[in-house]
């Protein structure tokens, strides 16, 4: 009798073994809607992953701070081979005024 069936006698990790990957799919979506979501916990960790892509390579934390830093060493060398540009009196343009012109 299922009125005899306390909450202990449900092995839940055994029912859903036996579910296939769309029941589960299908459970989640379900579950999703019936649960309010809780207040306390970051949105972005109360959303539910929806990418169906699977990862395109590895992530290496070593490689991407090496290259960050590969980076901002080659931009800061780029400054400081940077020549200042001196115009010649002939290269300026002289200022014109308009006296009609109100900021």
């Amino acid at each position: 009798d299922i009125e005899e069936l306390n909450e202990e006698d449900i092995d839940e990790d055994e029912i859903l073994a036996m579910l296939s990957p769309e029941e589960l799919k299908e459970l989640q979506s379900e579950m999703d809607i019936m649960i309010a979501p809780d207040e306390s916990v970051p949105v972005g960790q109360r959303q539910k992953d929806q990418t169906e892509k699977p990862p395109t390579g590895t992530f290496d934390h070593r490689s991407l701070v090496d290259y960050l830093y590969w980076e901002k060493e080659s931009k800061r060398m780029l400054e400081e081979e940077r020549v200042p540009v001196t115009l010649l009196p002939s290269q300026v343009r002289p200022l014109r005024i308009y006296p009609h012109w109100k900021p």
